[in-house]
């Protein structure tokens, strides 16, 4: 899953990347699309690796947006 600024043309390569999907929401959207696919597969853990380079308030409430909505798992 590729969020924020993740433009680079060669990411569009189906071939080297085939589960790669590029989206534009909001971080509590996002938050709810990672907890909902975590209950539909049975996922108890999640990696949440980022750089916070030019941006650092937007990871932030990525952040904060996965814990609240994933706490209940």
């Amino acid at each position: 899953m590729e969020w924020g600024l993740t433009t680079a043309q060669s990411l569009n390569d189906r071939n080297r990347f085939p589960t790669t999907l590029p989206f534009s929401v909001n971080s509590y959207s996002l938050a709810l699309a990672i907890r909902a696919t975590m209950l539909k597969y049975g996922w108890d853990q999640y990696v949440f690796l980022y750089s916070n380079d030019g941006d650092p308030e937007k990871c932030e409430s990525l952040k904060n947006d996965v814990q609240v909505n994933i706490l209940d798992l």
